[in-house]
């Protein structure tokens, strides 16, 4: 019976082993603001698609937490087992006596040690997910937010019509984007949109030249 504990415990040991080999469960990146409507999409895409990741891989990880959790249990059971069925512990030497309570000592701590693995990795799965929730909601609330903008603003690009009307100074919402050309524009982009009443509006590409 003691070499079957052993070999539970082994099994633990491929357990871990396994799991050091296997992904680790990363922090999910961030959203990022956008200041397209592709770049939005594709946020949003990779974003979702994070999630699915994030899940297959804490599942797998859990999964063999858990098979860790079976075979300590076994091995503990082994272990009571070989101490319920001696007609008289009085009768073993020190030497056997001393081998079971260290048998009884490393199997507890194995059944510990697993279950307390298994309840963090239970918990830094469902950590990821939130978080992964969170930042794709934020994409996706983005890009329903820069659709809306396109939908309820007219811009022209022709600066001779002089039929264009100039922002009334009491209106509610302005509109900054970031045109990537170079220089400080993201910046102070990022600048006005700290203020409550700027909003972000979806750049095209409108500008070229031998370096873009």
């Amino acid at each position: 019976r003691g070499s079957s504990a052993l070999g539970h415990i082994g099994s633990i040991e491929r357990c871990e082993k396994l799991l050091r080999q296997m992904p680790a469960l990363d922090a999910p990146v961030r959203h990022k603001r956008s200041w397209s409507i592709e770049d939005a999409m594709d946020q949003h895409a990779s974003l979702a698609r994070q999630r699915d990741i994030i899940v297959d891989i804490g599942e797998k990880r859990i999964k063999v937490r858990r098979t860790a959790l079976a075979f300590a249990e076994m091995s503990v059971k082994e272990v009571m087992n070989s101490v319920g069925t001696e007609q008289s512990r009085a009768a073993l030497s020190p030497a056997d006596s001393s081998q079971l309570q260290e048998a009884v000592r490393q199997a507890a701590h194995h059944i510990r040690q697993t279950k307390k693995m298994l309840e963090l990795e239970e918990a830094l799965l469902e950590n990821r997910l939130k978080v992964a929730d969170h930042e794709s909601n934020k994409a996706r609330q983005e890009l329903a937010l820069l659709k809306q903008t396109i939908s309820s603003t007219v811009l022209t690009s022709n600066p001779n019509d002089v039929n264009i009307r100039l922002p009334q100074p009491d209106r509610e919402i302005y509109y900054v984007t970031n045109c990537k050309v170079g220089g400080h524009g993201e910046r102070f982009a990022e600048y006005f949109l700290e203020r409550p009443n700027w909003r972000v509006h979806p750049c095209q590409h409108w500008f070229s030249d031998n370096k873009s």
